[in-house]
């Protein structure tokens, strides 16, 4: 797969495509979009620039951390440590609040019902796609249940594929993923060995990942981040040694950080998973 990253419309979603868009502004008779606003006064429609007291147009977040400036007296998450309540911080935009409020999101339960709303699959199929871009994966699915049954999963396809009984994991993994694949492989008789870390640096110990693996091993799962919160610079090399062995390389991101580091995909990883939670969703008691 190409290495490029997709920048732009996306082909395959209809209302990001320029044609289409064309083809319904015609529909309703109108030749450009800038046409449904036409009831609007010319006099009180803006065409530059905004200048509201900051010299320059402001991002929503931008705009969130003065508003935060400006109530020094109240308590908000950030004043706490970075783990309290059990997931990282990320800012969220009010429209993604919005969106996932509609009917076909809100309404619905598991994505693989027969009787699955055609408002659904649509957005299941731009989430894949907009995925696959961003992981540069040939094909993503929709949906496990969270990031720890997808990577139990993801171990029971790689044995199935593979046909042996030997799974590689990082000693530093998150504990409760661990937990759950314990829980997944246990009736499979599967050995699960841990990888040693490198005191020195926090990344996997690549002597011991040689050492440990072998003709019998199906997979190796590694994360990018590490859940010590270390950025694992030797991807390659994991690739490398784990494809010389004929085993697969079962990769767990943040989809949030892959806006500044390699895709999974980049680096030859077989299969890929994650928690889809930092995208926006707010914390919750489970669900897709």
């Amino acid at each position: 797969m190409s290495n490029k990253r997709f920048i732009g419309n996306h082909p395959w979603i209809p209302n990001l495509d320029e044609e289409i868009i064309r083809e319904m502004l015609e529909k309703i008779g109108v030749n450009k979009i800038e046409d449904l606003f036409s009831d609007i006064p010319s006099n009180l429609k803006i065409d530059r620039i905004l200048d509201v007291g900051f010299k320059e147009p402001l991002s929503e977040m931008e705009l969130e951390r003065i508003a935060l400036q400006d109530s020094k007296g109240v308590k908000d998450s950030s004043e706490f440590l970075v783990f309290t309540g059990g997931v990282c911080k990320h800012f969220i935009p009010y429209v993604i609040d919005v969106l996932v409020k509609r009917a076909e999101f809100y309404t619905s339960y598991t994505p693989y019902q027969p009787e699955i709303s055609q408002g659904m699959l649509q957005a299941l199929f731009e989430y894949q796609s907009l995925m696959a871009d961003l992981l540069e994966m040939d094909v993503v699915n929709a949906s496990m249940y969270d990031g720890s049954t997808a990577l139990a999963e993801a171990i029971l396809m790689a044995l199935r594929l593979t046909r042996k009984k030997k799974i590689l994991v990082p000693s530093t993994m998150n504990p409760e993923y661990y937990e759950v694949i314990k829980t997944y492989l246990e009736p499979h008789s599967i050995n699960i060995v841990k990888v040693n870390y490198d005191p020195d640096t926090g990344l996997l110990d690549l002597n011991d990942l040689d050492k440990k693996i072998d003709s019998e091993t199906a997979a190796i799962y590694i994360e990018n981040p590490t859940f010590l919160g270390f950025i694992e610079s030797q991807v390659d090399e994991i690739s490398e040694v784990v494809h010389r062995n004929n085993a697969l390389f079962i990769v767990g991101v943040d989809p949030i950080s892959l806006g500044i580091l390699r895709p999974p995909g980049d680096y030859d990883a077989d299969i890929v998973v994650g928690e889809a939670q930092p995208l926006g969703i707010g914390l919750n008691y489970g669900g897709p």
